[in-house]
């Protein structure tokens, strides 16, 4: 689960699990089939709503493909209902899907593949259920998900951070960055490729700042850190990430992720123990 944030410091929810075994006609998301994120973004005007950014991947594995025309091809509907704490529904939408391949061995999940939605949306600061539905036409199953995504207010004149976004690849196109999310919070690999992804928001443009990260355990334990370089802040939004590096034989459990913001000198040195808050 995405978790909130405090101004300056970002917490993600890091699952480490054993595969679970596919048994069964239908499966649903309790099981880890259907996978989500969801992340909170400042919002473009100074007035505006935060920007939530919600990632929906659908295995191909338990999807029912078709041949048709000497390809393969699969249909489904997506439901996407988002409630707030009072219990109103805020987003109800409904998107239908169809997936067309040439190979029948990626269509049966020997390569990992997923359809891979991604949704924008505009909610007030607040605490929001999402629910997600997906019905295979062909297959005649319904899988859900369901995940609790708090959105930070990002109207303070102080510096804060985004949610983080999961990333297995990334590359830097000058200021911006081509990215590949890696949907959900589990992993299922110690040598597993990994970054952090988030924005950091600073009215002090031509500041320089650095990035500390840690991975605890539930009890608080620290099982691994690391330290970004310093960069100078080119903007009021900066995009950035972090590389992580896994503990090594990290066992099965639940982890806590924490990405924090330092000050730093021209000369690139962070200071560490002060963390830019409110």
């Amino acid at each position: 689960m995405i978790l909130p944030i405090a101004v300056g410091i970002a917490e993600v929810a890091l699952a480490v699990h054993s595969p679970l075994p596919i048994v069964g006609v239908q499966r649903h998301a309790t099981d880890g089939i259907v996978k989500i994120d969801a992340v909170s973004f400042k919002g473009k005007g100074p007035a505006s709503n935060p920007m939530v950014d919600l990632y929906v991947a659908m295995p191909y594995e338990h999807l029912q493909f078709a041949s048709h025309d000497g390809a393969f091809v699969s249909e489904y509907s997506l439901l996407i209902e988002i409630r707030d704490t009072s219990g109103r529904t805020v987003v109800d939408t409904v998107i239908s899907r169809t997936i067309v391949e040439s190979s029948y061995t990626v269509t049966r999940g020997k390569t990992g593949k997923s359809d891979n939605v991604q949704q924008r949306f505009t909610l007030a600061p607040n605490t929001y259920i999402i629910e997600i539905g997906i019905t295979d036409e062909f297959g005649m199953r319904t899988f859900t998900a369901q995940r609790t995504c708090r959105v930070q207010d990002f109207s303070s004149e102080h510096e804060s951070l985004s949610s983080i976004l999961y990333l297995s690849d990334i590359e830097q196109r000058g200021s911006r960055y081509t990215i590949i999310p890696y949907i959900g919070e589990y992993i299922w690999s110690n040598d597993q490729r990994l970054f952090a992804f988030f924005e950091y928001y600073s009215h002090a443009v031509g500041s320089h700042v650095g990035f500390t990260w840690d991975i605890t355990t539930p009890d608080l334990r620290t099982l691994a850190t690391g330290t970004s370089d310093a960069v100078a802040v080119p903007d009021r939004t900066m995009q950035s990430f972090v590389p992580l590096t896994l503990p090594t034989r990290l066992i099965p459990g639940d982890y806590v992720l924490s990405v924090r913001a330092h000050p730093a000198d021209a000369e690139g040195v962070i200071d560490t123990t002060t963390t830019l808050l409110s």
